[in-house]
């Protein structure tokens, strides 16, 4: 499963318990890593998070029911008062 030149990479893959689905970090070149899910036989990627934060690591339960990620969220700076 390589990305199209220039989209970024995909890390981390996770296949699912039933062997159906890859679970992936979507790294693209100039935004937040996002977990994504793709048929194992083909189709469109479909986002599984969307949170405004870095994801990585996707991790399926057992009975395939749940993906786990490790989300990594970068605080705002501090705001210093004048």
């Amino acid at each position: 499963m390589a990305p199209p030149a220039g989209s970024g990479s995909e890390r981390d893959p996770d296949i699912s318990p039933d062997g159906k689905a890859v679970a992936y970090a979507s790294v693209p070149p100039d935004s937040r890593t996002r977990i994504q899910i793709r048929m194992i036989d083909g189709g469109e990627p479909q986002a599984l998070t969307t949170a405004p934060a870095n994801e990585w690591s996707p991790v399926w339960s057992p009975d395939g029911a749940r993906c786990d990620v490790l989300r990594v969220e970068i605080p705002a700076a501090p705001q210093v008062p004048r």
